[in-house]
């Protein structure tokens, strides 16, 4: 493939079920797989509906385009990179024509976060593999009260719960592959 192909994935459930999400090949996008994918939206089943999410390092857009199928109110998009935010516009336009349930940003998350006013109720946090500021930027979403109920986090390295924020509880938690991911509460609610 030259840098000029696009790469695709299908959506795995909802009212997009089967549709395909278009991206530019770009050795920084890695979507979520169908199975972590599966995993984390069973965990998600009953708070998903009505939901304000925030897809933080968007990349593909898969996670929160795959939350907007199953019933999500609305996702906030951040992607530093300015094509692959443009592929994730695109793909939502033709999705669906209610442009006020998606805001797709352009920006780097970090700077993102300190500008932030707005909370939600899902972050989707699956930064690009080797981040140094994994941990960093988990502060800051907990220092700026940006998430209402439930963090998603995906790592290449085990998530250690000694490294995240103290009001942040691990209520789900598995690896597939090299990949571990988590699902915390920013408070004492579970699934």
């Amino acid at each position: 493939m030259t840098k000029h192909q696009r790469q695709n994935i299908r959506i795995i459930s909802g009212k997009w079920r089967g549709r395909k999400i278009n991206f530019p090949e770009n050795e920084e996008i890695r979507p979520t797989g169908n199975r972590i994918k599966e995993t984390l939206f069973n965990w998600l089943d009953s708070d998903l509906p009505n939901s304000k999410c925030l897809d933080l390092f968007a990349g593909s857009g898969s996670l929160g385009i795959e939350a907007l199928s199953r019933g999500a109110k609305s996702v906030t998009f951040v992607e530093q990179n300015r094509d692959i935010s443009a592929y994730i516009t695109k793909t939502l336009l033709q999705f669906d024509n209610k442009p006020s349930k998606i805001i797709v940003i352009n920006n780097d998350a970090s700077r993102w976060l300190e500008i932030c006013n707005d909370q939600f109720d899902i972050i989707f946090f699956d930064p690009p593999f080797q981040s140094k500021e994994f941990y960093s930027l988990c502060g800051k979403i907990s220092q700026f009260s940006i998430a209402k109920k439930y963090i998603y986090l995906e790592s290449d390295k085990e998530i250690e719960k000694s490294l995240l924020p103290l009001e942040w509880k691990i209520i789900k938690k598995k690896k597939a592959g090299s990949v571990s991911f988590a699902l915390c509460s920013a408070q004492t609610n579970s699934i």
